[in-house]
């Protein structure tokens, strides 16, 4: 069971992606979001277009952080959020809990996806073949102690 994306050429080379809905509860926001899976990201993150389709208002996030990337330096606020992902295999939502980046810089010219981080990706098997056009995510928690694998309990099974 696992969480399949797809590749998607909407910039300049393809690239995987996987749909999510995204819950921010202080904010009272939740919606669909198109997330760039992004092994090179250390947090997920919300970038302006994503954003305002949430209808996020900026004068409610909280102090803003600068985080540095490829790109340069960027500044970005951080919310406590939740990012659902549906395992169809399943019928069942992957819920993960993470501190959500909302980009707070400069307008942009809706070029720059919302990316799915290291935050969660790690706490996923990750499949990612090009080659195949495939994008799987398995979801795990690994018991350090004794190796043993199995989901987390942030499951919400639909029907």
């Amino acid at each position: 069971m696992a969480i399949e994306g797809r590749w998607e050429r909407k910039y300049s080379e393809p690239a995987p992606h996987v749909d999510g809905y995204v819950k921010i509860a202080r904010l009272g926001v939740a919606g669909d979001v198109r997330f760039l899976v992004d092994t090179g990201a250390d947090a997920t993150s919300l970038q302006p277009d994503d954003a305002r389709a949430l209808r996020i208002d900026p004068s409610q996030l909280t102090p803003q952080v600068f985080v540095e990337s490829v790109g340069g330096l960027a500044s970005y606020m951080r919310e406590p959020a939740s990012v659902w992902l549906f395992d169809a295999a399943a019928n069942a939502w992957r819920i993960f809990a993470i501190m959500i980046e909302i980009y707070a810089g400069e307008e942009d010219d809706g070029e720059i996806p919302s990316l799915l981080g290291l935050d969660v990706l790690n706490r996923c098997r990750c499949a990612i073949d090009a080659s195949a056009g495939s994008v799987l995510l398995d979801p795990v928690i690994v018991d350090e102690a004794s190796g043993s694998v199995y989901y987390p309990p942030s499951v919400r099974r639909l029907g």
